[in-house]
């Protein structure tokens, strides 16, 4: 093997030892369901602690009581009930944009539709 073959191979082990790292990270993973009427459950379904939520406001309908006051920190397998109800001008999105501690850009979750 000579030494540019040698370095392609540490090189895409190490590519792989990165990505096989990163995959086995703990990770939030938040989930709406609809409950009953304007009922709806947030869920983190991850292996991380999904700490101080916060859900972009230009998004949020008309109604949103998420725990009032607070900080929202879900650990996994936690769940939280919140109400969420639109109006006309403000519908229930499609939906929500979040952030947490750690999470840079928004993250979309969907918004299931009521049933």
């Amino acid at each position: 093997m000579d030494l540019r073959s040698a370095v392609a191979a540490d090189e895409t082990l190490a590519a792989q030892q990165r990505a096989e790292a990163e995959a086995a990270a703990p990770r939030v993973h938040l989930v709406v369901s609809h409950i009953d009427k304007d009922l709806y459950r947030l869920q983190n379904d991850g292996t991380a602690t999904a700490s101080n939520i916060v859900f972009d406001q230009d998004d949020l309908p008309a109604v949103f009581k998420l725990r009032g006051t607070g900080d929202v920190t879900p650990n996994p397998g936690e769940a939280i009930d919140f109400l969420m109800a639109g109006s006309m001008g403000s519908p229930v999105p499609p939906q929500l944009f979040a952030r947490w501690d750690g999470q840079g850009p928004a993250v979309p979750v969907r918004v299931p539709l009521k049933s």
